[in-house]
């Protein structure tokens, strides 16, 4: 093997690139595809699409997978131009500013360098021009000679960029080719950083800045030494860092679920794949395929005779696999599959020789569980580093190399990823790379892939999304981390130039928050939570305060609201089929008569309402005591002596009180005195007070649409954290729907919690939800993978089922589904987030398990 030690770039423009010994070559950027760690059937078709392509683009001759690991500069994302802190909500800038820059130092000081994975293809262009006339044919082969001849006679050839041009028609007709991939072409920034990337691997710098560079000398401006063994130092002027290059020498012979671009980034430390592909020729003149295939048929042949006549015939393992692949590639060679020799590395970086040499040895350990080695290389790692340069050829390689069929080099899954989560956002969690956790800390820890969420940006129809609904669900049973997950999305939502309506039912927040924030250390030791907290604008509705009477009544608040015809009727006004319905609640209709009446009773005074008399629900019991039936009088008496008393003195008024309004920015509305039935309790098990409260909720919900709508241009969200009460009756999944309608045309969102994935399945709720958070429940999960988009085969249900508790599967903007471990990274937000202290005796359990 000879030894290089040089750039084997000459020259670039646009994305291609002219090598020193003649060669042009094309490069291209490759979206990742995000698929699930468990989605074999989108991995299986990931494959077939590679497979295909290769043998496509095997006519070129040689190709080049890049798999690097891009800085994904947080300062920038959180803080550039057109980033996050555009959108921080003015009254808390500071603190929003203060937790955005936290998160990138901690994430910064585990991660070291935050990357994320980023896919180039190369193809040599060369033997694709054309010429127009015999004449410009042979001055190109002149000119092609000379270039060639001249580099061995130790002089440079001056060209010129125009040269190029000859190349465009056939790059852009590659790029065709390669849409399958929804590959696109390099810019010259993106193709100057790719060639300096080599050089400052392991090294904090500005992509952008590294990007602008066009001197080619200035982009492999650096000084290598091999000086320690095995290990490459590379210094610039950014600074110093280490890196091993490790080749692939020995693969299973069958390279079925290889998967080598999936394990490269399911490592706990960032490293390279590089893999130089070259296309055997399958006949012709010269070493062709089919003339080595013939060869080596002839040698068993002979070899089989010569140990028939000796009496010792050699009929080892190994000899009967060579046999058995001779005669699959002859017959894969009458299939016209393509086949190819290639040379894969995996690159291990970081700041020290320490770090690197163990992150190599845990990269090869796990290889090795994978029946594939790695040699260490340890005297070639100079010399490697600059084979598996860009535009470096494979012609006259013998060492390391790989043989495989189209088919076998699909199987590295190139170009995928587990990415979930938006580009710009707090970091919520992590894409767990775990089968099975033992713990939420080690789950997180196991996984460099960051998960960003900004809620903002779900209803702006962003390139490459897959839907425009702003709404969030979270499901899962009870206990597994649903309440968590929305109080971290509202304290982020908060911290955004949004307003915010959180219904809590149970009165937690207030607790949870005035339990940590009165704590005179706690206060001391997080003065920017103190600040974001006292910006929260706690309401409480409490049928005690005469005060709060009459506030949540749904004809003060919305009869007039809607838009009205000349010809509308009572009936179809918003606030009809509410106070239809709290009334069914609270009572019994006796028979369709007296319900008949009721109606028309609160038809009248809507039509008062919209009169400008100040009415409310109680009016509705005025009508009805002015009946001529018995019956109706007698509802009148019965509903009046239940509504007006208890929490239901909240929702029942005269219209003499204006409704509950909020001016300020986050609202947390809480009721006291609801007593909320379980859910899954039957409904003829209710108690009277669980359904006053019930109804009750159904003017919060009301509210809370009420709350949405009121102005288009704002960013509005409401958070309810019991929103399956709402899915209990007809009138309640109005409501909702109702909230969801507003949806995107008013910049409008509702995140909310519910236990089963039923309650957002249902053919209304169908393109209503885009981003969707799934903890497990037990008894729903193959309907819990469907509705997320994975097949509910035994292994994903096996899997699905191991999620601990902090797991949920996400589903994001782009469509794109995975295994989030929800983290918090900052202690006092779970400090306020705690639902109970643990006793004495769940602390020793833990200890001794």
């Amino acid at each position: 093997m000879k030894t290089v030690l040089v750039n084997p770039m000459k020259l670039f423009a646009g994305n291609l690139a002219l090598s020193k010994t003649g060669d042009v070559w094309a490069y291209f950027r490759v979206p990742s595809e995000s698929i699930a760690n468990h989605d074999l059937k989108k991995k299986e078709a990931r494959k077939i699409t590679l497979s295909f392509l290769f043998k496509e683009i095997a006519r070129f001759g040689e190709f080049e997978l890049s798999m690097i690991p891009k800085e994904l500069d947080l300062e920038e994302r959180f803080f550039g131009e057109t980033s996050l802190s555009n959108d921080f909500a003015p009254d808390v800038k500071e603190t929003a500013e203060y937790y955005a820059r936290k998160q990138v130092a901690m994430l910064n000081r585990d991660l070291g360098i935050v990357t994320q994975s980023y896919y180039v293809l190369g193809v040599k262009l060369k033997s694709y021009k054309v010429d127009n006339t015999l004449r410009e044919n042979v001055t190109q082969t002149f000119q092609e000679l000379e270039r060639q001849l001249m580099p061995l006679f130790g002089y440079e050839v001056d060209i010129d960029k125009k040269y190029f041009n000859s190349f465009s028609d056939v790059a852009r007709d590659l790029e065709s080719t390669l849409s399958s991939i929804n590959a696109i072409a390099l810019s010259e920034d993106e193709l100057a950083y790719y060639i300096r990337h080599d050089y400052i691997r392991g090294q904090l710098h500005n992509v952008l800045g590294e990007s602008e560079e066009r001197f080619l000398p200035n982009l492999s401006d650096a000084t290598l030494s091999g000086a320690n063994r095995g290990v490459i130092e590379l210094n610039t002027e950014l600074g110093r860092s280490y890196a091993k290059i490790m080749p692939i020498s020995e693969t299973p012979t069958d390279l079925t679920n290889s998967h080598f671009f999936e394990v490269a980034q399911q490592m706990r430390f960032p490293m390279e794949l590089k893999i130089k592909v070259k296309a055997e020729k399958k006949s012709g003149f010269g070493r062709s395929l089919k003339s080595k295939l013939s060869g080596l048929e002839k040698e068993f042949s002979s070899e089989d005779r010569d140990a028939l006549q000796a009496r010792q015939n050699n009929n080892s393992d190994k000899r009967k696999i060579k046999k058995i692949l001779l005669k699959s590639m002859q017959n894969g060679m009458e299939r016209d599959r393509e086949y190819f020799s290639w040379l894969g590395v995996f690159v291990v970086y970081g700041s020290t020789i320490k770090e690197v040499l163990k992150n190599a040895k845990a990269l090869k350990a796990h290889m090795t569980r994978r029946h594939v080695t790695l040699s260490s290389a340890s005297a070639q790692q100079i010399d490697l580093f600059y084979r598996m340069l860009p535009s470096y050829s494979l012609e006259g390689e013998t060492r390391w190399l790989q043989y495989s069929s189209h088919e076998g080099l699909g199987e590295n899954l190139f170009g995928i990823s587990h990415q979930l989560g938006n580009n710009t956002g707090y970091v919520i969690g992590r894409v767990s790379n775990l089968n099975q956790s033992q713990t939420i800390a080690r789950s997180i820890k196991s996984s460099r892939d960051l998960v960003m969420f900004n809620p903002l940006v779900s209803n702006q129809g962003v390139a490459g999304s897959a839907t425009s609904s702003p709404h969030i669900p979270v499901t899962g049973q009870t206990g597994r981390g649903k309440s968590f997950l929305v109080k971290l999305i509202m304290l982020y939502l908060s911290m955004m130039n949004a307003k915010l309506l959180y219904i809590d039912p149970k009165q937690e927040v207030r607790r949870w928050f005035n339990r940590a924030t009165t704590d005179p250390d706690f206060q001391k030791k997080y003065p920017y939570l103190i600040k974001l907290i006292n910006q929260y604008h706690f309401t409480t509705l409490n049928a005690e305060n005469s005060d709060n009477w009459g506030v949540l009544d749904p004809i003060v608040f919305l009869a007039g609201t809607g838009v009205r015809g000349s010809n509308a009727t009572a009936d179809s006004d918003p606030a009809f089929d509410v106070a239809l319905a709290m009334f069914e609640q609270v009572f019994r209709m006796p028979d369709q008569y007296v319900k008949a009446d009721l109606s028309r009773a609160i038809s009248d005074v809507i039509t008062d309402k919209w009169r400008g008399k100040k009415v409310g629900m109680l009016n509705v019991l005025d009508y009805l005591d002015n009946s001529l039936k018995d019956e109706t009088r007698e509802l009148s008496r019965a509903l009046r002596s239940t509504v007006s008393t208890g929490i239901l003195k909240l929702s029942f008024s005269d219209g003499s009180k204006d409704a509950v309004s909020f001016n300020t920015r986050v609202n947390i509305l809480e009721v006291a005195g609801l007593d909320l039935p379980s859910e899954g309790q039957e409904e003829n098990t209710y108690t009277n007070i669980q359904r006053k409260s019930l109804a009750t909720m159904f003017a919060l919900g009301k509210f809370a649409d009420r709350f949405g709508s009121k102005n288009p241009d704002e960013y509005t969200f409401e958070i309810i954290d019991e929103a399956w009460i709402f899915q209990a009756s007809s009138v309640g999944r109005a409501i909702l729907k109702s909230i969801k309608r507003v949806g995107r045309s008013y910049n409008n969102a509702l995140v909310y919690a519910t236990q089963s994935v039923d309650d957002i399945n249902s053919d209304d709720d169908h393109g209503q939800f885009g981003v969707v958070f799934a903890f497990n429940e037990p008894t729903e999960t193959k309907q819990i993978l469907d509705f997320v988009g994975l097949e509910a085969n035994e292994k994903n249900v096996k899997w699905f089922e191991n999620f601990i508790k902090g797991e949920a599967l996400m589903r994001d903007v782009y469509g794109r589904v995975g295994k989030l471990a929800v983290h918090s990274m900052f202690p006092e937000f779970t400090e306020l987030f705690k639902t109970l202290e643990k006793s004495d005796s769940a602390k020793a359990e833990e200890l001794f398990s």
